[in-house]
């Protein structure tokens, strides 16, 4: 067993002497800061509204130089080319067979026509329209020969089914024609086809046989055929129905009329904003980069965006009004509409109209100047002209 000593403790720790450290420079950069929120605001704003509005100007100056070409065009281009009128007029039915008859002594007047038709197709005889017309067709020229009784003051439903026998379909050669019908009734023999309908008396070879008219245009329809030049160095023909002639380009011609002077402010107006909405777009991004010219430019764009409107509402009003004056003289009934006769809108709706007119250019007009508006009352707030003094004198901002 060998002898070992016993171990000595240890020395006791000594602390060590601090570190040196030297002090960090922060000298040479700025703090970072933010701008007020309003100008957050009014810089994304006026990018938007920039754009935007960039867009809706350049549509007005497309639509109000093409109202400006029109406003130049030569009348002939809207007159009514020359036309070639024919009016039609109601024809008789047709009446042939051995029979004479008259309608004013032999026909049925419509109230009692209607009730024999109403008898007649009621049940398994089942009349088309067509033939329902030749039959009423026969009894207007022949119902008191089929139907003595009708003047005797018993007319009514009950006495012409009690009249009528028998009734039928009449066999037919075209398959695809539809049925006709026949009915025996105590004067005789009644048959209805399609474009016509034949009484047969009884012990007369003879009939009487009618053929509904033509379906009348009226005495006030006319037929207009309006030959038109081509480009192609032709020409075409169109077809007007229903009416007195009408001409088809009256409605151009409140264009034609239009005052030009309005049309020439709004233009230059819509072009002018055009170019303000782009100068608007570029000084939204210099706020949202702390230019220190944003609130200076934006001066600028408030105070020439609120005359441009004005005068752009004067200028619309202007052409609107010349617009409707012209219009309200090219509706059906006017002088200028092509159609004689009529006195076209009365004065009291015109005026109405331009009334609507105007509440709509004054509305448009301060929807407009809502923003130059507003941008006014932001940039003299206190908070934004302390931002932009302390950019301009070199100073970092206060917080916000």
């Amino acid at each position: 067993m060998t002898y070992q000593p016993p171990q000595q403790p240890p020395p006791p720790y000594q602390q060590q002497p601090p570190l040196p450290i030297s002090p960090l420079a922060y000298g040479g950069w700025e703090q970072p800061f933010s701008r007020p929120g309003i100008l957050t605001a009014v810089g994304i704003f006026s990018i938007c509204l920039g754009a935007l509005s960039f867009l809706v100007n350049a549509g007005g100056v497309f639509s109000n130089a093409a109202m400006l070409v029109m406003s130049k065009a030569p009348p002939s281009l809207f007159t009514m080319p020359p036309m070639t009128v024919t009016a039609k007029t109601a024809t008789s039915p047709s009446v042939s067979g051995g029979i004479v008859v008259t309608p004013d002594e032999d026909g049925l007047p419509a109230d009692q026509r209607a009730t024999i038709i109403r008898v007649m197709s009621h049940g398994k005889t089942q009349l088309t329209q067509r033939q329902i017309d030749s039959l009423d067709a026969l009894m207007a020229q022949a119902g008191q020969r089929i139907f003595p009784f009708a003047a005797g003051g018993t007319f009514n439903a009950q006495a012409i089914s009690a009249n009528i026998t028998e009734r039928g379909d009449i066999p037919r050669a075209d398959q695809t024609a539809p049925v006709g019908a026949y009915y025996v009734v105590g004067t005789g023999r009644v048959e209805v086809y399609e474009n016509h309908a034949v009484f047969r008396p009884d012990g007369s070879a003879d009939v009487v046989s009618v053929t509904p008219a033509p379906p009348a245009t009226g005495p006030t329809m006319q037929t207009s055929t309006v030959t038109i030049n081509t480009s192609t160095g032709g020409t075409s023909s169109v077809t007007i129905k229903g009416g007195p002639p009408v001409n088809p380009f009256a409605a151009f011609t409140a264009f034609n009329k239009m005052n030009p002077t309005g049309i020439w402010i709004t233009l230059v107006a819509s072009f002018v904003s055009a170019l303000l909405a782009i100068y608007l777009f570029v000084i939204g991004i210099m706020v949202l980069r702390d230019s220190r010219s944003g609130a200076r430019l934006h001066w600028v764009y408030a105070m020439l965006k609120i005359p441009l409107v004005i005068v752009a509402a004067v200028g619309t009003h202007i052409m609107t009004s010349s617009m409707m004056s012209s219009f309200a003289a090219s509706v059906p009934g006017a002088p200028g509409f092509g159609v004689t006769g009529g006195a076209g809108v009365p004065a009291a709706t015109t005026s109405i109209m331009q009334s609507m007119m105007i509440v709509t250019a004054a509305v448009t007009a301060a929807i407009y100047l809502a923003y130059p508006l507003s941008l006014i009352f932001i940039l003299s707030t206190r908070t934004v002209r302390d931002y932009y003094r302390a950019l301009q004198s070199g100073e970092r901002p206060a917080q916000y």
